[in-house]
């Protein structure tokens, strides 16, 4: 499978680099970022170029963050890798976020920082042609035109450039110019290769119709994993809250027992006790509805993978028959 190298810096692109992960399963390609690869043994930068190497595509994210420079370096790692795909002469396609468009401050470089972000966009534009891109939801729409463009290219320039050989009657050739002319063409094929020839048809059309379901049950496992690893990390972050929820929790509980307990009237009391038990309820269940969506998707996919196994073990028994 087709490798994309994605690259970026980390804490202002992460939704970005989601998006562009997303695009590429899209695409039938698979992703790769910081994301797979840092809990290596190797150091970072070693792990980083290596992958870079080891990639079919490089994708730059770029914003107003240079990124972090290892120590005895002159470069950021972001930049080496750029660096990398471009003496490897990697196809490179480069996306940096639109001038106009609104960012956090704390995500803004500022100092000699801004000073080789703005060095290395000029490196950049010096060789290749950048799109800018707005929201995730725009650079993913970007990253899949694009792919599917340099994968539509591959295509022709991998076809054939010659049509299969025809030959015609020597006599014949000059009436073929003229009007209602006509081309004689010749079978080199036997009568029985001839008939052998609906069977290899049938033959290879199965073999091609088991390679996609291999490429998209594979796709749907990886982003099984994703979502795995989504679902993975909300729940550190729940249990890493957990004692500050407990806490509001008590806090909520003791205001309605305040509020019931000097309320003027019983009306008034049981207005305090619910509106505290609606706020608790919104506060704890503010993250259920992203929780459910992603179970959901695991479970589709699941089902889409199952249907598409038996679909592909029938394809190959059928194989195996004929």
């Amino acid at each position: 499978m087709v490798k994309i190298f994605v690259s970026s810096t980390s804490l202002d692109l992460r939704d970005y680099r989601k998006a562009v992960a997303e695009a590429c399963l899209n695409a039938g390609f698979h992703p790769i970022g910081m994301e797979d690869f840092m809990a290596r043994s190797t150091d970072a930068v070693t792990a980083c170029l290596n992958e870079v190497a080891e990639a079919d595509v490089f994708i730059g994210v770029y914003a107003w963050r240079y990124g972090y420079i290892p120590e005895g370096a002159n470069r950021s790692i972001t930049e080496m890798e750029f660096d990398r795909a471009r003496d490897l002469e990697k196809p490179i396609f480069c996306f940096v976020v639109d001038e106009d468009q609104a960012w956090p401050d704390e995500f803004i470089e500022g100092g000699a920082g801004s000073q080789l972000l703005r060095k290395f966009k000029k490196k950049i534009d010096t060789s290749y042609v950048r799109a800018t891109f707005t929201t995730p939801d725009d650079l993913s729409k970007k990253v899949l035109a694009t792919l599917n463009r340099w994968q539509a290219e591959n295509a022709r320039q991998a076809a054939p450039s010659s049509v299969p050989h025809i030959q015609t009657s020597g006599d014949r050739s000059p009436a073929v110019n003229a009007p209602g002319g006509k081309v004689e063409i010749v079978y080199n094929e036997t009568p029985e290769e001839l008939r052998a020839l609906p069977g290899q048809i049938e033959h290879l059309e199965r073999e091609t119709t088991i390679q996609r379901l291999h490429h998209e049950i594979d796709l749907a496992q990886q982003k099984i994993h994703r979502l795995n690893r989504e679902k993975q990390n909300q729940g550190v972050g729940s249990k890493v809250n957990r004692g500050m929820e407990s806490l509001l929790l008590i806090g909520i509980i003791g205001l309605c027992a305040v509020g019931v307990a000097f309320s003027t009237s019983e009306l008034l009391g049981t207005l305090v006790l619910v509106a505290c038990l609606v706020a608790a309820m919104f506060w704890f269940g503010r993250d259920m509805p992203h929780r459910y969506s992603i179970e959901n998707q695991i479970t589709r996919l699941e089902k889409e993978i199952d249907t598409k196994s038996r679909e592909l073990n029938d394809l190959q028994n059928q194989n195996r028959k004929g």
